[in-house]
């Protein structure tokens, strides 16, 4: 009988510290040949916070439509966000989880171990497409990433610290 008002007890609290709630940070298109739409959102699960790399290519003639979906940690997200703000002109830095390339005024990011999730074929012997996602930030752009992220990460540090 103890076990079972017990378990009554705990079961709201157990299934509410599942639901997820996704917010978005920011939002952008980028400059590159082939355009992309990206996306960057804080995910919480109970006391669990990750932040989601979201992305999406426009179709043309030359481009299959790709869509790429990882997740980083907040310790990934300080790193990339560290690795833009000491990036300087003519260099590059990387990592596990990215590359950045500072050059000609373009900073070229790539996120390592993503791949398309469109399950598109490429033409070649038809074969699922893997692309890996990269994309190219102005420093604009990039100053304005690093804004909305480092306030978002400290929104996040203040919670938990307060708890």
């Amino acid at each position: 009988m103890k076990r079972l008002i017990l378990l009554l007890i705990l079961s709201p609290t157990l299934l509410l510290s599942q639901i997820q709630k996704t917010k978005p940070i920011i939002i952008f298109d980028t400059v590159d040949r082939n355009q992309k739409s990206i996306l960057f959102a804080k995910k919480e699960t109970g006391d669990n916070i990750s932040y989601v790399l979201s992305a999406e290519n426009k179709t043309s003639k030359d481009f299959a439509k790709c869509k790429w979906l990882t997740s980083m940690s907040r310790n990934d997200t300080k790193s990339l966000i560290n690795a833009l703000e000491t990036l300087e002109k003519d260099s590059s830095i990387e990592s596990d989880i990215f590359n950045l390339t500072y050059n000609k005024n373009k900073i070229i990011v790539k996120i390592k171990q993503t791949k398309c999730t469109s399950k598109h074929k490429t033409y070649y012997f038809q074969k699922s497409c893997k692309r890996a996602l990269s994309f190219i930030l102005l420093p604009d752009m990039s100053s304005e990433l690093i804004a909305k992220l480092k306030a978002e990460i400290d929104k996040s540090d203040f919670a938990i610290n307060k708890h």
